[in-house]
């Protein structure tokens, strides 16, 4: 009873990793490469790792931008490309909109060979390793208000199925459930002078099959240095 997709550590820095919407909302061009391990040192403890680039088309109020991740979880591994688009709505000096859309491919594997079983004689077991590679895509909105950032995404929205052939030539299908996530964050200047400033941020995760996931965070960023 989980997600399917892999958690990031680190979307208060990289927010359009996780809502398509935020894709080139900074002033300048912004790459990535992230890797989070879980549970180290246990056998097929979750590895995720992404590279992400992203940057604004400031005449156009567009912002485009590029996410590859994979992630690997015991004999379960994922791959995806996304190519994200984003349109800024000016509502007005204070008040902005944005729309997000991430469009790409999903690998999806089962490496049989991994896993380990009571009965080695499952017929099962003797299934070849699995890859299939469907279409998939994120849909997100995004509003800001002076310091107030809210969003709301919908990753995997289409659904699509992954199909896998069984040893007794049957199909054995995958859903890619639809995840429904939301966020707010409010930044506070701490010293604008210094470039220091503070800010509590709320992520709010589900999909159909899993529980309701949150995260609360805190962040201090000083500009010339760095945050925590």
């Amino acid at each position: 009873l989980a997600q399917q997709l892999p958690f990031s550590s680190q979307y208060y820095s990289n927010f359009f990793v996780t809502n398509p919407a935020f894709t080139g909302t900074k002033e300048n061009t912004n790459a990535f490469l992230t890797h989070r391990s879980q549970w180290t040192g246990v056998t097929g403890g979750p590895q995720t790792s992404y590279l992400t680039i992203d940057g604004p088309i400031q005449a156009k109020n567009i912002g485009l931008g590029l996410k590859i991740y994979s992630d690997v979880t015991d004999i379960t591994s994922r791959m995806g490309a996304f190519a994200n688009y984003s349109y800024k709505l000016k509502i007005n000096d204070d008040n902005n909109l944005f729309f997000g859309l991430a469009v790409g491919v999903l690998n999806n594997r089962i490496d049989f060979s991994k896993a380990v079983v009571r009965d080695a004689d499952d017929p099962l077991m003797y299934t070849a390793t699995q890859s299939k590679t469907v279409f998939s895509s994120d849909f997100g909105l995004g509003y800001t208000w002076k310091q107030l950032e809210v969003g709301l995404a919908m990753p995997q929205f289409i659904g699509n199925k992954i199909k896998y052939k069984d040893n007794n030539g049957g199909t054995t299908s995958y859903q890619l459930a639809r995840h429904y996530q939301g966020s707010v964050k409010y930044t506070f200047d701490v010293n604008k002078d210094k470039g220091m400033t503070a800010y509590p941020l709320i992520m709010v995760r589900g999909s159909e099959g899993s529980t309701v996931q949150y995260d609360i965070n805190a962040v201090f960023d000083w500009q010339k240095y760095g945050w925590i």
